[in-house]
C-alpha cells in the first residue's frame, strides 16, 4: 500500500477520519510514547503538575473523537485500584504517615495513561500500527507476538465463557467442587494449544517467515514531525515551567 493510500484510507466503520488520524502512525506512536516518558518524569514534582499535563491527552481524545463509553470502560479497569489506594491512604492508613502525594500521582498518572492509550488505539488500526512498527525497525518477532496476543486474547475469553455456559447447562455450579473447575480449565488450555497449532500450520502453509516484506519508502511529512516532536516537547516545556514556578 502506498503512502498516499495510507493517508487517504477511511476510518473503521466508514466514519469520517479525525484530524489525529491524518498524522502518520509512526508520529502518533512516538509522540504518545515520549509524552508518557514526560509524565513519568513528573513524579518528583507536585501532583498539580501532572494534573495540568492531563489536559493534553484529554484534548487528544476529543480531537480523535473517542467515544465516551470506550473511555469509561478503560477507566473502570483502574478505578478499583485507585479506590483501594484512596481507602488505604485516607480512611484506613496502613502507615503511620500515609502519603497523599503518592495517591494523587496514582490518580493523575492513571488518567494520563488511559486517555493517551485510548486516543492512540482508537485512531490507529492494527494494520497501521504493525506497518509503523516495521518502519521503526522494531524486531518482527516482537511485533507478531504482540499482535497475535491481542488477536487471540478475546478468542480465549470467549472460549472460556462458552465452556462455562456449557458446564452450567449440564448442572455444574460453583459449589460443585474444584474438580469440575479443573476439568474446565484443562479443556480451555487444551483448546488453546490446539488453536495455536492450527494457526502455526496455517501461517507456515502461507509462507510466513520465508521472506522479508519490503515496505515502500514513506517519509514523514512536515505536520507529522510537528506532532511527533511538538507534542512531547510542549509537555516537557510546560512541566519545566511549572516546576520552576513551584506549582
Amino acid at each position: 500500500m502506498t503512502c498516499a493510500a495510507m493517508a487517504c484510507r477511511d476510518a473503521p466503520g466508514g466514519m469520517r477520519r479525525s484530524p489525529l488520524q491524518t498524522v502518520d502512525a509512526r508520529a502518533r506512536i512516538l509522540a504518545f510514547a515520549l509524552s508518557l516518558l514526560v509524565a513519568v518524569s513528573a513524579v518528583g514534582s507536585s501532583p498539580l503538575v501532572l494534573a495540568v499535563l492531563c489536559a493534553f491527552p484529554v484534548a487528544a481524545i476529543v480531537i480523535a473523537r473517542v467515544p465516551a463509553h470506550m473511555i469509561l470502560r478503560r477507566l473502570s479497569f483502574v478505578a478499583v485500584f485507585i479506590a483501594l489506594a484512596g481507602v488505604f491512604t485516607f480512611l484506613i492508613p496502613l502507615a503511620a504517615q500515609p502519603s497523599a502525594k503518592r495517591f494523587w500521582f496514582l490518580l493523575f498518572g492513571s488518567l494520563f495513561a488511559v486517555t493517551s492509550t485510548a486516543a492512540l488505539t482508537y485512531s490507529t488500526t492494527a494494520t497501521e500500527a504493525m506497518e509503523a512498527l516495521q518502519r521503526l525497525r522494531v524486531p518482527s518477532h516482537v511485533i507478531w507476538t504482540g499482535f497475535l496476543g491481542l488477536r487471540y486474547l478475546p478468542l480465549v475469553f470467549g472460549e472460556g465463557r462458552r465452556v462455562h455456559r456449557a458446564a452450567r447447562a449440564r448442572g455444574w455450579r460453583g459449589s460443585s467442587g474444584i474438580t469440575a473447575l479443573g476439568w474446565m480449565t484443562a479443556s480451555l488450555i487444551s483448546r488453546g494449544f490446539d488453536r495455536a497449532l492450527r494457526t502455526g500450520e496455517a501461517m507456515e502453509a502461507r509462507g510466513f517467515g520465508s521472506s522479508r516484506v519490503i515496505l515502500e519508502p514513506c517519509p514523514l511529512r512536515v505536520h507529522d514531525w510537528m506532532v511527533m516532536t511538538g507534542y512531547p516537547a510542549t509537555l516537557l516545556a510546560l512541566r519545566l515551567f511549572l516546576d520552576g514556578g513551584a506549582l
